[in-house]
């Protein structure tokens, strides 16, 4: 998927509604209209990571991917669709100016909701980064207590992780990265060449990477490029299954052990729409997605 698609598209994708399920379980659709729905579905999805990835870089929004909300009024089910919305003016003079004081503040909310925890400040603090979020297992002559995993946390309601400290995170990420050989580095949305691993940003990047290279192999089948019943046509739908199903292992490994509660915090300091609306779309997407791609599982092994 390229990432330097416009702020437009972007947003145009993180509007549209998943219908590739539906189609896909339509018994008069054919092969070919059902590969079609789902390489569009999968496109859309990766569309949210990467906008959601923008959104929560450390480099200042743009007033372009403002704008972009305003030009295509998303239909999110959060808050974003209100504050797009309020950037809609009687004319175009009046529209660029609510467009102009919405990124100034949209920039100042980020400052004040990151600028202290660039690098965290320990569990319960609002962090960018999954080491400095998660609930460590109990580690027991070296290894994590398997009775402690997955517990949930009392008085927080928050689920204990399977590592056993930061650099068991960090570790468990790089390796995913390193399978696909996903370098953060030269992703657009990532501008700081020494970015951690496990910074929200590059988190939600590498699912938006694998999104694309999915979409990418389906649309190969769909365009007819290679022929569905071909050795390549059966190579891109593996393609395509295996990076699905490695996006709901991180979800599964990663995402749902801070993310959640990452989105509530955002949501309690954020002063605007913008960020509250990033905040209820995230946590939406990583709940919708888990059951999306379990349910896209043919082998029924989850």
């Amino acid at each position: 998927m390229d990432e330097e698609r416009t702020a437009d598209e972007l947003v145009s994708d993180v509007s549209g509604q998943a219908n590739g399920l539906d189609r896909l379980e339509d018994v008069d659709a054919d092969l070919d209209e059902q590969l079609a729905f789902l390489a569009q579905d999968v496109r859309r999805r990766a569309s949210r990571y990467l906008f959601l990835a923008r959104a929560l870089s450390d480099e200042e929004v743009t007033f372009g991917l403002i704008d972009g909300l305003r030009d295509i009024p998303p239909r999110t089910h959060t808050e974003l669709d209100a504050f797009a919305a309020s950037l809609r003016g009687d004319s175009d003079p009046q529209t660029d100016a609510n467009v102009s004081n919405a990124c100034r503040a949209v920039r100042a909310d980020h400052q004040a909701i990151f600028a202290s925890d660039v690098v965290g400040e320990g569990h319960g603090e609002l962090s960018l980064l999954e080491s400095r979020s998660v609930r460590f297992a109990v580690a027991q002559d070296g290894g994590a207590d398997v009775d402690e995993v997955d517990e949930v946390d009392g008085e927080t309601g928050e689920v204990r992780s399977p590592y056993v400290d930061a650099q068991d995170v960090v570790d468990s990420i790089e390796e995913a990265y390193a399978t696909y050989d996903f370098d953060r580095k030269k992703s657009r949305y990532i501008p700081e060449a020494n970015m951690p691993v496990d910074h929200i940003c590059a988190e939600l990047s590498f699912m938006a990477y694998l999104g694309g290279r999915a979409s990418d192999a389906l649309d190969s089948i769909v365009s007819g490029r290679v022929r569905e019943d071909s050795d390549e046509g059966f190579s891109a739908l593996d393609e395509a299954q295996t990076c699905m199903n490695d996006q709901f292992n991180f979800i599964a490994d990663h995402s749902v052990y801070w993310v959640p509660a990452f989105c509530d915090r955002l949501e309690r300091r954020a002063a605007t729409s913008f960020y509250r609306g990033v905040a209820q779309l995230l946590r939406q997407v990583i709940e919708s997605d888990q059951d999306y791609l379990d349910a896209m599982d043919p082998t029924g092994a989850r």
